[in-house]
């Protein structure tokens, strides 16, 4: 029989939930729960969504990250991340940090990747988007200055064009990002996308791209020609070109 993996923590961390009192609620609901194993895997599992997790202030209490983050301390042991089938999201912020994480398996129930969810998640060095997830906010993979290859997923969208769309500095600062593959049929190109990465070697515009926000700046030519269905570009598109 295989040895057992040792774990290293355990607990919850499903969306909060309110308790029907003007100021009762709480973080880390049962709905969704973490095992992190002392090999560096974490698995996500349960049904619905993960906890956000942000500074901000209630009437007098100030909630910081540290304190409902229930793997702050924990973070850089991180190696491998599983979110199971039945999460729904991942919540804001919820892997910042995590300097050591290598790889994400994402689950097909998976519908919203919340802003800064891998910040600065420096040892990932290829992701691929999946097309079921409906909303991909802003940030989130910001700073991951290992990454190199990132795969978008054929039927990927960040929004409607000319209405707001997510996306925003989705890969700002990946200085190591070399290849950003993007299939046909994606409407919009989100604003700063791609900003701040100075050695993209390639990026493909689809021909049905209807809002242009970002153009890597590594590959600005004397003369760039976008698909004659483009009817919006963002002010940042050509952004140091």
């Amino acid at each position: 029989m295989a040895e057992e993996k040792k774990i290293l923590l355990k607990g919850n961390c499903g969306e909060y939930q309110y308790n029907g009192d003007e100021y009762e609620y709480y973080f880390n609901g049962p709905s969704v729960k973490f095992v992190l194993y002392e090999d560096g895997t974490m698995v996500i599992s349960g049904k619905g969504k993960m906890e956000d997790y942000h500074t901000f202030w209630d009437c007098c209490t100030k909630y910081k990250i540290k304190d409902q983050m229930p793997w702050y301390k924990y973070r850089k042991k991180i190696r491998h991340l599983i979110i199971e089938e039945g999460v729904t999201k991942v919540g804001e912020n919820n892997f910042m940090g995590c300097k050591n994480l290598e790889t994400i398996q994402w689950p097909s129930t998976l519908r919203m990747v919340n802003s800064g969810a891998f910040w600065k998640c420096s040892s990932l060095k290829e992701v691929t988007l999946p097309a079921c997830v409906q909303e991909w906010m802003n940030w989130i993979f910001s700073e991951c200055t290992g990454l190199k290859k990132v795969t978008l997923e054929e039927g990927v969208q960040f929004g409607e064009p000319g209405s707001y769309h997510y996306g925003y500095k989705m890969f700002e600062n990946c200085t190591a990002l070399e290849t950003v593959i993007i299939p046909d049929g994606l409407n919009v190109i989100p604003s700063c996308f791609v900003q701040g990465c100075p050695n993209i070697k390639e990026f493909h515009i689809p021909s049905g791209v209807v809002s242009f926000g970002s153009y890597p700046s590594s590959l600005c030519p004397e003369t760039v020609v976008l698909p004659d269905t483009v009817r919006f570009i963002e002010s940042s598109a050509f952004n140091n070109c």
